[in-house]
């Protein structure tokens, strides 16, 4: 885990890589209250899910095949939706906090990065006036120094930072 604004791993966790990088994410979930900023490796319902079941919140870069209603919201014009996500269908259910018909509430945003694409945001911080586009994008670009930080301490590559200071809205 890397503190975004002080520049400092925190916190990591070492497990076998087959494990994946999802569920090194669900060790980290004593810091509630914060936002979690993640890459697109560690998408999926459960992280979400379990993270605001903690009092979490998470900001993460999507894949547009993360769901059909992100690949929907990928195509259309709008740049901000908030939408319920459930598990997918294959997910397995069976001795989680949740079920197959449970709905978690977040909020998509579409990012234009500076080589011209796009990027897809989730994040869990519902409010578009307490949380305008532009804060998420300012959050999210200062996780582009992570993996190098990681690099250094372990030869390896991740990416969860933590945002310990409130969001704020940018000064005008």
């Amino acid at each position: 885990m890397h503190d975004l604004p002080n520049g400092m791993v925190i916190d990591g966790v070492l497990q076998p890589f087959a494990q994946g990088e999802p569920s090194a994410a669900l060790k980290h979930l004593s810091w509630a209250g914060d936002l979690l900023v993640y890459d697109r490796n560690y998408a999926s319902f459960e992280v979400v899910c379990e993270h605001q079941q903690c009092n979490m919140h998470v900001l993460m870069r999507l894949r547009s095949s993360f769901s059909q209603q992100v690949k929907t919201f990928a195509q259309s014009a709008e740049d901000d939706a908030v939408v319920a996500i459930r598990p997918g269908e294959n997910m397995p259910v069976k001795d989680k906090a949740y079920g197959r018909n449970t709905a978690v509430q977040v909020r998509l945003v579409k990012s234009g990065l500076d080589n011209g694409q796009v990027a897809l945001l989730l994040t869990t911080p519902p409010g578009k006036e307490e949380f305008p586009v532009e804060c998420l994008k300012q959050v999210y670009a200062l996780r582009r120094g992570v993996e190098t930080a990681y690099d250094v301490c372990s030869g390896g590559s991740a990416s969860l930072a933590l945002a310990r200071q409130p969001l704020r809205r940018p000064s005008t």
